[in-house]
């Protein structure tokens, strides 16, 4: 009796080793699609948006933003996540990676001469209608190249129009709303929007 009809309807050795080729083969590429596949795949949080760098379009950046939720990006797409909720920057904290306390505080010269030097904080948060002019302008420098350095600029002209014994009578409100009423449209020009500008500490140089 030969081999062939040792067990009849049965596989031969050769018949298995193709049909484990075929699982091998059909499990690689199916491997090899989703290494592919899978960055194409984004999910974006509810307080998050996404910008989408495409190569196919003119200037590089789609126009049309991503929103909360599971997205789907096209080949030669990556998409750019930016968080939609409050921050808050304060001159003393030490996780804002921008240097000592004392380097990030304002100092200057009162109205009448006095050196004097103030810790801030403020919060804002990015306008989601305005997040794509946000990345063509800013990328994600917009904390330390725009927040920072431009808040306190404008404290500087802002309270420096001010005696020491402005400071003395602790006028901080005063001086607060000066603020405020400067950096709010300066921050909606470059697509943040602000929320509120307080002073923590005014020190005068005795």
């Amino acid at each position: 009796m030969t081999d062939s009809s040792v067990r009849k309807g049965g596989f031969s050795g050769k018949q298995l080793a193709i049909g484990g080729c075929s699982i091998l083969f059909s499990g690689c590429l199916i491997l090899t699609l989703w290494i592919f596949v899978r960055p194409l795949f984004v999910s974006i949080g509810p307080d998050e948006i996404g910008v989408v760098i495409s190569a196919f379009s003119l200037d590089g950046i789609n126009p049309t933003a991503l929103m909360p939720g599971n997205q789907l990006l096209s080949f030669g797409e990556r998409a750019e996540i930016f968080k939609t909720s409050k921050v808050v920057y304060s001159s003393t904290s030490t996780d804002c990676n921008c240097g000592s306390s004392a380097s990030r505080a304002v100092v200057f010269k009162t109205k009448d001469g006095v050196k004097t030097s103030i810790h801030y904080q403020l919060s804002y948060a990015i306008n989601p209608d305005e997040v794509i002019n946000l990345f063509r302008e800013w990328y994600h420098t917009y904390p330390t190249e725009f927040v920072i350095p431009v808040s306190k600029r404008v404290v500087m002209e802002a309270a420096s129009q001010y005696t020491s014994s402005d400071m003395a009578l602790m006028k901080r409100s005063e001086i607060e709303q000066a603020v405020f009423s400067r950096l709010e449209p300066t921050f909606s020009e470059n697509h943040l929007v602000l929320f509120e500008f307080k002073i923590d500490e005014i020190q005068l140089d005795k």
